[in-house]
């Protein structure tokens, strides 16, 4: 019963909070009391919400309890809670502020147990050397070496994977020196490098065909991801788009992937592929005529094969009768 009494005295004394809170004015003195109070009350509730979570990530309990507890507090300030929807003598605070700390802790469980994320601490060293190399006139991964980073961090940190731009001449000889690469690791490894390859060539190109056919992909993306959902998925899959090695997906493999029948996914492709073309100006060519076999001996065999398939099956129900009855 006390446990009780004490449940329900801190529920109505939170909705007394709130109501408070909505009165008086925000960033006031009184306004920071209430939210003090308010975040004593709902601490229990986040502890538990922060105990499974560090359970699951192994991290510190307490700091996740903090983050869950700023989490609430901003969204509160934004959009502030509006008490009274659970009744009389109850709050559902409580379980909006955890469902908001859950959130916010597995986002920053996910952060301190990730092996690749930036600290604050290269954050500021970033800052610096681009301040550094911005006045002296050099790259920004020179910097970051001669503070003590290793080249593959200090790369990634300051250009990315491109370190200093490339002239015609060596896009094209890096493109050739691919090309004849026999080995497969290789050709995996240059398929980035046409990639960039070819984004570097289109920057360089400016011919007219070249801005023509940019222009026209760029129409094609733009009706295609104007599709529903459905008809765009089955109209990229059908084309290869977005598939393992481009490889083009069966009506088959896609009626399996998006749980529908052969018949959907091929009605799909047809409303897709026709929108695309109407959209995009594109008229569709007329199928050829076909002579259908109607009078060829494969009609007939299929017809007179039927026909004796039905002719032995009930031949044999008499032959079935008596021998049941014998």
């Amino acid at each position: 019963m006390k446990a009780q009494d004490a449940k329900l005295s801190a529920a109505v004394e939170m909705e007394a909070l709130l109501c408070r809170l909505l009165e008086v004015p925000a960033g006031s003195l009184e306004a920071r009391r209430v939210e003090s109070r308010l975040a004593e009350l709902v601490r229990p509730h986040l502890v538990r919400v922060a105990r499974h979570v560090a359970r699951a990530w192994r991290v510190p309990v307490e700091d996740l309890v903090q983050e869950g507890l700023l989490a609430v507090l901003a969204r509160q300030r934004a959009h502030p809670f509006r008490p009274g929807a659970a009744g009389a003598g109850r709050s559902a605070y409580p379980a909006w502020a955890m469902q908001l700390a859950r959130q916010a802790m597995q986002g920053a469980a996910l952060t301190w147990s990730s092996p690749v994320h930036l600290t604050d601490h290269a954050r500021k060293a970033v800052r610096r050397a681009k301040r550094t190399a911005a006045a002296e006139g050099v790259e920004v991964s020179s910097v970051l070496r001669r503070q003590g980073l290793d080249a593959e961090t200090a790369r990634a940190l300051g250009e990315g994977a491109v370190a200093k731009p490339l002239s015609l001449e060596e896009v094209l000889s890096s493109r050739d020196a691919g090309a004849e690469s026999r080995d497969a690791s290789w050709e995996r490894g240059c398929r980035g490098l046409a990639a960039r390859t070819e984004v570097l060539l289109s920057l360089v190109d400016s011919s007219a065909e070249r801005l023509a056919l940019v222009a026209q992909r760029e129409r094609v993306l733009w009706a295609l991801y104007r599709l529903p959902r459905l008809e765009r998925q089955v109209v990229q899959a059908c084309m290869g788009l977005g598939r393992p090695e481009g490889q083009e997906a069966t009506e088959r493999t896609l009626a399996v992937e998006l749980r529908l029948t052969q018949a959907q996914v091929r009605r799909l492709r047809d409303a897709g592929l026709a929108k695309l073309r109407a959209e995009l100006g594109v008229e569709c060519p007329e199928p050829e005529p076909t002579a259908l076999p109607m009078r060829g001996e494969l009609r007939r065999l299929r017809v007179a094969s039927a026909r004796r398939g039905q002719l032995r099956a009930t031949e044999q129900m008499p032959l079935l009768a008596v021998a049941g009855r014998a």
